[in-house]
This record gives C-alpha cells, sequence and structure tokens, in this order.
C-alpha cells in the first residue's frame, strides 16, 4: 500500500491491476493517519513497560511475568498475555539461566553405553 503513497500512480488503476478493493486502500490510509484506540492503549502501555524496565540496576532483566506483577502492583488493569505480546514484538525479554549439558558420570550408564 506504501508502493501507491511513494510513487504518483493513480490508485483506482493501481488497485484494479493488483485485484485489490479501493475501499481496502481507503482504509488502510485512514488507520496509518489516526491509530486505533488500541494501537494507542498499547503504545502507552509500552511505555509503562520500559519505566519499570529502567527502574533500577536489575529491572532490565524483568521477564513479562514480573514486569506483570509490577504494572498489577500500579493499579493497572492489563492481561498477562498481552504484556507478553508487547514485550516479544518490541524485543524486550528477561534474563534466563542456561544450564550446559554436564556429562553423565553414572557408572552402570556409561558402562552399557559401550
Amino acid at each position: 500500500m506504501s508502493f501507491i503513497d511513494a510513487h504518483d500512480f493513480p490508485a483506482g488503476l493501481v488497485l484494479r491491476v493488483l485485484g485489490i478493493a479501493e475501499s481496502t486502500y481507503y482504509d488502510w490510509r485512514a488507520r496509518q493517519v489516526s491509530p486505533s484506540r488500541r494501537q494507542l492503549d498499547d503504545a502507552a502501555l509500552l511505555e509503562q513497560i520500559l519505566k519499570i524496565r529502567a527502574a533500577h540496576e536489575f529491572a532490565a532483566t524483568y521477564g513479562s511475568p514480573r514486569v506483570w506483577l509490577e504494572l498489577r502492583r500500579q493499579g493497572v488493569r492489563v492481561g498477562r498475555k498481552r504484556v507478553e505480546r508487547l514485550m516479544r514484538t518490541h524485543g524486550l525479554q528477561g534474563a534466563h539461566l542456561r544450564r550446559s549439558k554436564a556429562p553423565i558420570s553414572t557408572p552402570w550408564l556409561s558402562a552399557a553405553s559401550r
């Protein structure tokens, strides 16, 4: 859709060639000018998430469960999965422990594998 705006082609002709209804294009343009309420709410919520993660030294390691709990403590009514979605789409993730694969030292298992 942005291709039509970037070039000086007549919108009706390009849409007809592509087999796209004109109403689809004009609805898309309207959404670009004035975002939906959900998009505005998500932007405000993302700002709160970023504030929580910048609160102190270790807050940047907070994952979605801890961020969600902190939002609840602040009185923000939001679903856990919505916080997960916003954090995932903006590349925010918590720190997690990495477990190494330790060698198996059980005598009966090592003898059976020979």
